[in-house]
């Protein structure tokens, strides 16, 4: 495999290493605002994010991949041993005085939470290694050994660390990148492409869902509960698709915001997640009513946030008769992990992920139609591959 025909050009500037001694508050300010789901952490540099230019001079030891994952599930344990009744609290709709409430206890359980350094969560087990004297392989090689599970179908790493033969760490590559990869291509797969999502039976179901109204806590926990990356918002009425909540949602929420949580997930999702300034209005009148001052609809912490009229989130939907082409298409342009078949009320029927898309391209009946699929593949200097976006 050619470091130019698989993987993104790493730029120095742009390759996120989190110290060992970072906070998880800054871990997920980091991982936010380089726009990626995890992240190698080392010992041996300093700062928070390294320069690869840089550092790649110096002596370091890569301990492991944090991974946003599992910083999730470290808080929802964390929250669950500080206040039992809290997941209880937030099991349905809640009016504002309840909402506001839940904010606060969420924002107790969870500060101390962000002043923990990352060495103390548990390790990630998402992240491989691949090493630069495999970087001649052909793709499909790198699909089954790095990111598959053939015996059980299911997926080892979404993400792999790639080392140059100092043991430094040269580039990352995902599963977006593969995927970005092969469809630059995709004039040469028509055969596959011009498939419909029915045809290819490539949607899974059921498909995991939240209510729209409920707190955006809970849908979290869901998510970690069914042991997914993403769940559909629907309707609370009509089931209707209006939008999907993902384990990256929780990245660069500080935590003195944290208390957002509170809020009804799609009011999280089209405001929480656009404003902070807001976000810190909202939580100052949930304080200030806790202490007994007295809000009206004209106090400043509620005007703040009455009436507001936030960008939208809308989730990436298709249908039975949508082409793999058009689902790739999506994936690739829109920078998402998942899309959702909807039937013709816009309920969600199934789903479709990076990973389905992956192994169905890597199965027996397609795999030869893959670029690169027995010969190692040169670069190519017209593939634009970025970097990944998680």
């Amino acid at each position: 495999m050619s470091e130019g025909g698989y993987l993104p050009h790493a730029d120095s500037a742009d390759f996120l290493f989190l110290n060992e001694n970072c906070t998880i508050g800054e871990a997920l300010d980091q991982l936010a605002a380089y726009n990626v789901l995890s992240a190698p952490v080392v010992r041996g540099v300093t700062g928070t994010a390294v320069d690869l230019a840089q550092e790649n001079k110096l002596q370091y030891t890569v301990l492991g991949c944090l991974d946003v994952d599992k910083l999730l599930e470290a808080l929802l344990l964390t929250i669950e041993k500080k206040n039992v009744d809290l997941f209880s609290m937030a099991s349905g709709p809640l009016t504002y005085q309840q909402t506001n409430t839940l904010m606060l206890a969420i924002n107790e359980c969870a500060q101390d939470f962000f002043l923990h350094a990352i060495t103390t969560l548990p390790a990630s087990l998402d992240g491989g290694s691949l090493f630069r004297g495999d970087l001649g392989t052909n793709l499909l090689a790198v699909i089954d050994d790095a990111f598959l599970f053939p015996a059980n179908k299911s997926i080892s790493n979404h993400r792999v660390l790639v080392f140059g033969i100092r043991g430094e760490v040269v580039n990352t590559l995902s599963q977006s990148d593969i995927l970005r990869y092969i469809y630059h291509f995709k004039s040469e797969i028509k055969e596959l492409t011009s498939q419909t999502v029915q045809e290819l039976g490539l949607a899974t179901s059921p498909v995991s869902t939240i209510p729209a109204n409920i707190p955006a806590i809970m849908g979290f926990k869901t998510m970690h509960t069914r042991r997914v990356s993403g769940i559909a918002v629907v309707d609370a009425q009509d089931g209707r698709l209006v939008g999907n909540l993902s384990v990256s949602d929780i990245r660069g929420l500080s935590p003195a915001i944290f208390g957002c949580l509170a809020m009804p997930t799609i009011e999280f999702l089209n405001r929480a997640l656009n404003d902070e300034a807001l976000l810190h209005a909202r939580l100052q009148a949930a304080k200030d009513e806790s202490i007994g001052a007295k809000l009206s609809p004209s106090s400043p912490g509620l005007a703040a946030t009455s009436g507001l009229s936030r960008k939208t989130v809308a989730p990436i939907m298709c249908t039975g008769s949508t082409t793999l082409g058009e689902v790739m298409r999506d994936l690739v342009q829109h920078k998402v992990h998942r899309i959702y078949q909807v039937d013709e009320h816009l309920r969600p029927i199934g789903v479709i992920t990076i990973t389905n898309v992956i192994w169905l391209l890597a199965g027996k009946e397609w795999r030869k139609l893959v670029p690169g699929y027995d010969t190692p593949t040169p670069m190519r200097p017209d593939v634009n591959m970025s970097p990944a976006v998680s």
